[in-house]
């Protein structure tokens, strides 16, 4: 199969999520015998390979108020020529910032939802500016097959947009392959903490795990609390500012912030901590519950949003309504008090996360979904070219 995925942030690009997602999932493709193109934009034309993994380059438009528009014409007419050279059976690209709105002429679509522009502006109580509300709409709107990371952002697009999908599925994305050989934290890390990570937005929970610490902390004088992630904005201040003004001065000195760092010292960070807790309000998925559990260290997460998919609470994992800091104190003390309670839920995690989150599971239900559109795909079109009506909507 000749697969084309777009992403615009492939690494070595700076990247989120989407990105680790793609490179994981284009190289599992590629070894399993498919041809796997990346499309991006960037400042100039350009091709390169990463491994067996073609990333191909379109130029990024220079105007500045009509970019956006450009840009995917002329992602579309990169997706038509090349499906008409026979370079492309299908075509597959995440809803975010609506890169497609438009019907493409031969090649068969895919949207891989993980989280929209809009859902994430209404959830912060504002709305996305008019020209990605409108590019958002049209391409959920267009491209009518949708994986869902989750069964929670199939159902938030669903609701936020007022739009049914002709096929669907709940494909979970993988857990990172490669088991965490070097158990020893960072040096500079404490000898007891519990951990945050991910992106320190108010959405992502550190404002209600502030709270919460000041609950627990008190109770464990040897306890610190580490916030791991880029920090942004919160509150019109630097999201380490509103978490030290939320903790108090009594307790600023034993929170810690270490800042963005690269993937093999986070799970070195994981691996040290003795809970790790991550109360986050929206989550369409997330990779930090997966990481947490394959190396085998307790975890509080939310109940709310994917946190049901991802854990199974008392089980797997402890879930706490990402809005009770009560809760979330509770959760995190129940674990400190019973490291045994701690140990069985991460053995139990770990198998979980072998069998449901998975890079083969992961391609072989992609590569299943695929088929099934591109078969639906040639029967209309076969059905179109005998003289009947063509419903395409994919």
């Amino acid at each position: 199969m000749k697969i084309g995925i777009f992403c615009d942030e492939y690494p070595p690009r700076h990247h989120g999520g989407i990105g680790t997602f793609t490179h994981t999932f284009a190289h599992a493709a590629a070894a399993a015998g498919h041809t796997v193109r990346v499309v991006e934009f960037g400042d100039e034309a350009g091709q390169r390979k990463d491994g067996p993994v073609h990333v191909l380059t379109l130029p990024r438009g220079r105007f500045f108020k009509g970019s956006f528009v450009l840009d995917r014409l002329r992602l579309r007419r990169f997706i038509d020529e090349e499906a008409e050279q026979g370079r492309l059976d299908i075509f597959e690209l995440p809803e975010f910032q609506g890169w497609l709105p438009w019907q493409t002429r031969v090649c068969p679509t895919v949207l891989r939802l993980n989280l929209s522009m809009v859902s994430i502006e209404r959830f912060e109580g504002r709305r996305a500016r008019l020209s990605v509300r409108w590019c958002e709409q049209r391409t959920l709107a267009t491209h009518r097959n949708w994986i869902g990371a989750s069964q929670y952002v199939i159902d938030l697009t669903k609701t936020d947009f007022g739009l049914t999908p002709a096929r669907s599925a709940v494909i979970y994305n993988p857990a990172p392959e490669s088991p965490l050989s070097d158990r020893t934290p960072p040096p500079e890390a404490p000898d007891q903490y519990v951990l945050f990570v991910g992106t320190l937005s108010a959405r992502k929970g550190v404002i209600t795990l502030s709270k919460a610490a000041k609950e627990f902390l008190p109770k464990y004088p040897g306890l610190r609390l580490v916030f791991l992630g880029a920090e942004v904005m919160v509150d019109n201040e630097p999201s380490s500012a509103a978490i030290l003004r939320t903790v108090g001065p009594e307790l600023a000195d034993r929170v810690i912030f270490p800042g963005r760092q690269p993937q093999k010292r986070v799970a070195s960070w994981i691996a040290g901590a003795r809970v790790v807790a991550v109360p986050s309000q929206l989550e369409a998925f997330s990779i930090v519950p997966l990481e947490v559990l394959k190396c085998g260290v307790p975890m509080v997460y939310s109940s709310d949003a994917f946190g049901p998919e991802a854990i199974q609470d008392g089980v797997t994992g402890l879930l706490a309504d990402p809005r009770d800091p009560t809760a979330v104190a509770a959760c995190v003390q129940r674990l400190l008090d019973n490291p045994e309670l701690g140990r069985r839920l991460a053995s139990a995690g770990r198998e979980a996360v072998a069998d449901r989150f998975s890079v083969k599971r992961c391609v072989e239900d992609s590569l299943a979904f695929y088929r099934a559109v591109i078969d639906d795909a040639a029967s209309r079109t076969s059905w179109a070219g005998t003289g009947g009506i063509s419903t395409s909507r994919a």
